[in-house]
């Protein structure tokens, strides 16, 4: 079960995070499986130069069969630092209206969005893959920030099991297309297909800021096919994941497992 690789806070990656930040004076962030009393978040975690952790942000949305193995939180999204203040949006949360909004009410002067997003056989690849390209451009030009977009390269399929069918799985790629764009919404670092790094310098000015209008209904950028079906399916799906996951007693015994396995490492 994913609920094995689950860690609390100050667990082994966020200790990895600090050691790494610490060592080479810089923030290094990542996300892992967060437990936390009988719950699972998927839980980004950021490192400041001096080691500590300058902040960590929950992840909100729940796409697709997430929502059968960890919780939504609508908490802060935003983490302050000496940089400036850093909004993070776990994959999907980019995606959706109720992201963008909250970012319209903060004053935000970066915007980093680690992503898990792959290519389904269930959705045409033209449509996730523009919906992988364009996001950072499209919040850099609304917000004038820079952005960056951060998605995982496998060079295999990774196969996936079906909560509401658990003897059937779909295999999952992905693609990469990670991107840099800097407060104007030019591109300045951007990968293809394949595993590799995306490295470029942005302008971090608050007279470059702007404040969008707040977008409504579910995306925060409509898919140019299937906008209002897909959005009827996301929200079916998290409400079908959500209501499993809080009846699940499996699920809460595996978070008093993963709690008892940390106490016993330290």
């Amino acid at each position: 079960s994913i609920w094995e690789s689950a860690e609390p806070q100050d667990g082994p990656t966020e200790r990895w995070l600090r050691a790494l930040a610490g060592a080479h004076g810089v923030y290094v962030g990542a996300t892992y499986l967060e437990v936390d009393g009988d719950d699972f978040y998927n839980t980004f975690a950021l490192a400041a130069p001096d080691g500590s952790v300058a902040g960590r942000v929950r992840k909100e949305s729940l796409p697709g069969f997430e929502g059968w193995y960890f919780r939504s939180d609508p908490g802060a999204k935003v983490i302050d630092t000496d940089l400036g203040r850093i909004a993070v949006g776990i994959c999907a949360d980019n995606h959706t209206a109720r992201f963008m909004r909250r970012l319209c009410r903060e004053d935000v002067d970066l915007l980093l969005m680690p992503h898990s997003g792959p290519l389904s056989p269930l959705l045409p690849r033209a449509m996730m893959c523009d919906a992988l390209q364009f996001i950072a451009p499209y919040y850099a030009r609304a917000f004038g920030i820079p952005t960056v977009m951060v998605n995982k390269w496998s060079a295999t399929d990774s196969p996936s099991p079906i909560p509401i069918a658990p003897f059937v799985t779909l295999r999952f790629r992905f693609p990469g297309l990670s991107t840099i764009c800097d407060s104007d919404g030019a591109v300045v670092d951007h990968r293809g297909d394949g595993e590799g790094i995306v490295l470029a310098d942005v302008r971090l000015d608050p007279e470059l800021r702007r404040r969008p209008a707040e977008p409504t209904g579910y995306w925060s950028r409509p898919p140019r096919h299937f906008a209002r079906t897909g959005a009827v399916l996301f929200r079916l799906f998290e409400r079908l994941g959500t209501a499993a996951y809080m009846r699940s007693e499996a699920r809460r015994a595996a978070a008093r497992a993963a709690a008892t396995r940390a106490s016993k490492i330290g």
